[in-house]
């Protein structure tokens, strides 16, 4: 996180002072203000003193345990990513040297490096470098075309690496994009996060320990103390990182809006371009932000931007995303993590096409040359590269489910199992902490149909969180059609959430076949010059629906008038106003840029809102609602009230409540986790024609 004002650095100052040997000289002089005294002033002060003495003494002690358990923790960290390094290479030193020419000979660097590092009392991480052995090495490029796109081995050998090395936000920025792409193996999935966890609360630590030397700096001294900081430890990025930001802060240069300044920034990064080098190499989108190069800076906003949007999908990504994705990062000059992005979006496509292919010749010699990359095209086009799998593609959870699901919402759902199981069995969980996860896994197998275990997974939360679970309780009886006594679940609901969740309400009186009284949840909404004027525009066009099928249609039209001038200026809501009107026939565009969830929600909106046109026929009505609920899309408030509506029609086919009870496998119970992760690994090839 950025600062945004000097006050940023005001986070305690003693223990940094001590623990990096600064002292304290200077800083008081009792003799210099008293010229004579009693006896017992005398003895006063120096009992005073004493007790300064004691509490400095004592403080230093603190400052200095702090520092060795914190290294500790760190070269904890450190010899846990360098035993999975080994292990990663144990698993491809199995395979045949004359197949897999680039995994063999990352083993034979692997090893090399290990007879390098490992004394007998001591390990040497410092001398491990990364990016020799993956970024500019031509045999780790041949080793990720060795590898099938599903199988994760690569990415992980590259982040432990980093991790290895004590470059904990190189590590944490590979896991964050690498995320993008298809599930992990529950054990790999494991490993990762929990490393990726202690890797932040390490971080955090050490954010404290170096910010709390700056809680009592003026200002203007602030630049003075970093810059004495950097001379104890020059190559330690976070203190560059402090050089930079607070050199443009000085210059007046806002941290959140670069771009006001370009010229400014150009002159001052420059100068710095030594601090910016050991940034970039630390933290790469925290490089590409604070670039010397405009470019690269624009690029880099761009990045954030889709990284945003990726991020508020909750999980739900497609291929087309990730593959957005590799060319926004190629774009910023990322291309090691741009092609594995490719490499991702692959894998979630389920298929490779040509101009898969076409992006490593164009930019692998970015990174490794022109000569070293035709060497691995000419072996790709001759057909002497066949890719090895060494976990299974897992696949989802046992049964069907009886809601319409999208394909990314299904993905999307067997990472969050993975997830929310690792964090269950986390040791000291809190109960607010149990609370979410309990809340995020019956959200979960509600949307995959297993209400029975999501319905006991909210019966596990703890009393005092109770109001907290209501809306998911409300969630999962629409869902699956239990929704006798679900007003009681609405009662417990606090009126914060009600207020800023007004289809909670109104969906469960439609439920009830109550569609007037739903509406008129919306309409105080609509009301509300507290809403934005965008959600207002929904609320006026959902309240509009629930009237017409509550037999008022007078009232619904105009509601679309309303909502018309609500929505003036915003584009996708005012087209659904003319969709809902009858006054736009064609379906039209569904926005550029935007990620393959929000594009099939909005073609959900669109058919749920048209269906309720003025005098439309109920055979194209159905059919309409019909359509929105086959994008699968359940996290949209359309697709909810699409089904309620459907079950009114045809309760035999989209009431699960009236469906025969599906078969579905017990889960079965994890045993504790073994010690060598690698043993599930089972290599898959085929041999080269």
């Amino acid at each position: 996180m950025l600062p945004n004002s000097v006050s940023w650095f005001r986070m305690g100052l003693l223990g940094s002072l001590l623990s990096l040997g600064l002292g304290m000289s200077g800083c008081q002089n009792p003799s210099g203000d008293t010229a004579k005294g009693s006896a017992d002033s005398e003895t006063k002060n120096s009992e005073a003193q004493a007790a300064v003495n004691t509490e400095v003494d004592v403080a230093r002690e603190a400052a200095k345990e702090s520092n060795r358990q914190l290294d500790l923790d760190r070269q904890t960290l450190q010899l846990t990513a360098w035993q999975h390094v080994k292990a990663i290479s144990g698993m491809w030193d199995e395979l045949p040297p004359d197949l897999f020419p680039g995994l063999t000979t990352l083993v034979d660097q692997v090893d090399m490096l290990r007879q390098q590092i490992e004394q007998e009392e001591r390990i040497l991480v410092g001398m491990i470098e990364p990016e020799k052995l993956t970024t500019y090495n031509p045999a780790y490029w041949r080793a990720v075309m060795e590898t099938n796109p599903e199988d994760p081995m690569v990415d992980l050998f590259e982040q432990m690496l980093w991790a290895a090395r004590g470059n904990f936000d190189r590590s944490l920025w590979l896991i964050e994009i690498h995320r993008y792409g298809p599930a992990l193996p529950s054990n790999v999935h494991k490993i990762v996060y929990s490393l990726a966890d202690e890797m932040r609360r390490l971080r955090v630590r050490q954010r404290i320990r170096r910010n709390q030397l700056l809680e009592n700096v003026e200002p203007t001294e602030v630049a003075k103390v970093i810059a004495t900081a950097r001379s104890f430890q020059p190559g330690d990025p976070d203190w560059a990182l402090m050089t930079l930001i607070v050199r443009l802060q000085m210059n007046g240069v806002p941290m959140n809006d670069l771009s006001s300044r370009t010229e400014t920034v150009d002159h001052l990064v420059g100068q710095l371009r030594e601090e910016w080098r050991l940034v970039a190499r630390a933290n790469p989108m925290m490089g590409a932000r604070l670039s010397p190069d405009r470019d690269q800076r624009k690029a880099a906003e761009a990045l954030g931007e889709l990284l945003d949007d990726l991020g508020q999908s909750r999980g739900a990504f497609g291929a087309r995303d990730v593959v957005r994705l590799g060319d926004a990062l190629a774009e910023t000059g990322f291309f090691a993590e741009a092609l594995l992005a490719k490499q991702r979006a692959t894998a979630l496509r389920g298929f490779s096409v040509p101009s898969d292919s076409q992006v490593w010749w164009d930019w692998l010699p970015e990174l490794i040359g022109s000569v070293a990359t035709d060497e691995i095209e000419q072996a790709a086009m001759a057909g002497l590269i066949r890719p090895v799998t060494f976990f299974p593609t897992e696949q989802g959870p046992e049964g069907v489910s009886l809601l319409p699901l999208h394909p990314i919402l299904t993905e999307r759902n067997l990472r969050r199992l993975q997830e929310v199981q690792r964090r269950l069995e986390m040791p000291d969980l809190t109960d607010r902490s149990k609370t979410s996860s309990l809340i995020t896994l019956a959200e979960t197998l509600g949307h995959l149909g297993r209400w029975d275990q999501a319905t006991e997974a909210l019966a596990d939360i703890p009393p005092e969180f109770s109001s907290a679970a209501a809306p998911m309780r409300v969630w999962v009886s629409l869902w699956s059609g239990r929704v006798d006594g679900i007003e009681a679940h609405i009662e417990d609901i606090d009126a914060q959430t009600l207020a800023s969740s007004p289809a909670l309400p109104a969906l469960a009186h439609a439920s009830q076949g109550n569609w007037a009284k739903g509406a008129e949840v919306f309409l105080e909404s609509v009301r509300s010059d507290e809403v934005a004027n965008e959600y207002r525009t929904y609320y006026a066009l959902m309240a509009s629906a629930f009237l017409r099928l509550a037999g008022e249609p007078e009232s619904a039209n105009g509601l679309i008038d309303e909502a018309r001038e609500l929505g003036e200026g915003l584009e996708w809501v005012s087209h659904l106003v003319e969709g809902m009107s009858g006054a736009e026939q064609r379906f039209g565009s569904l926005g550029d840029d935007v990620t393959e969830i929000t594009e099939a929600g909005r073609v959900c909106e669109q058919r749920f809102y048209r269906a309720f046109q003025p005098d439309i026929s109920p055979v194209l009505q159905r059919s309409l609602l019909e359509d929105c609920v086959s994008t699968g899309v359940v996290d949209f408030v359309e697709y909810t009230a699409s089904l309620l509506r459907l079950r009114q029609l045809d309760p035999e086919r989209w009431d699960p409540t009236r469906a025969p009870q599906a078969e579905t496998a017990e889960d079965e119970v994890e045993e504790d986790e073994e010690k060598d992760w690698t043993q599930g690994a089972t290599p898959s090839w085929s041999i080269p024609s």
